[in-house]
């Protein structure tokens, strides 16, 4: 953090989840012995769910993007930053490679904090994923766009 920082500071954890057009499946209730009837599809096009939220408020910040790679993250950051202008943002995330590459270039009013490796259970957005995907379960969509309209609705 720039010792010249004036703005207040958010905490945001951040994380990716990828989407795709084959179906999520669920737990069902039915009659014991009875496996549970569904409508999936076994399509492989997806993007990549790009989030952040803020565990003291609960806000997010979500943006679907093709990739998840080092190309896609700036673009991700960027957008972070340019809606958070007026707060510094710390942002706590894993180890992947997208998020330590050496090309990395990090907008002004950002900071990034490593969580430990293997840790998942630290990060709070994991329950924002699991929740999404609960939201989704058993849905087909015919595009990825549809799929992408849905995901942006929940």
């Amino acid at each position: 953090m720039l010792a010249t920082n004036a703005r207040p500071v958010r905490s945001w954890s951040h994380d990716e989840s990828r989407w795709g057009l084959m179906t999520v499946r669920r737990r069902r209730i039915t009659v014991r012995g009875v496996k549970p009837v569904g409508t999936i599809q076994h399509q492989y096009a997806n993007c990549w769910c790009f989030g952040c939220v803020a565990p003291a408020t609960g806000e997010a910040d979500v943006q679907l993007l093709p990739k998840l790679d080092a190309a896609h993250m700036p673009v991700f950051l960027d957008g972070v930053a340019e809606r958070h202008q007026d707060t510094f943002t710390i942002i706590v995330l894993d180890r992947s490679g997208a998020h330590t590459a050496k090309a990395l270039r990090l907008p002004e009013n950002i900071a990034l904090i490593f969580l430990p490796a293997r840790s998942p259970e630290r990060n709070p957005i994991e329950h924002v994923w699991e929740n999404g995907r609960s939201q989704m379960a058993w849905k087909c969509f015919p595009h990825l766009e549809c799929l992408e309209d849905e995901r942006e609705a929940v």
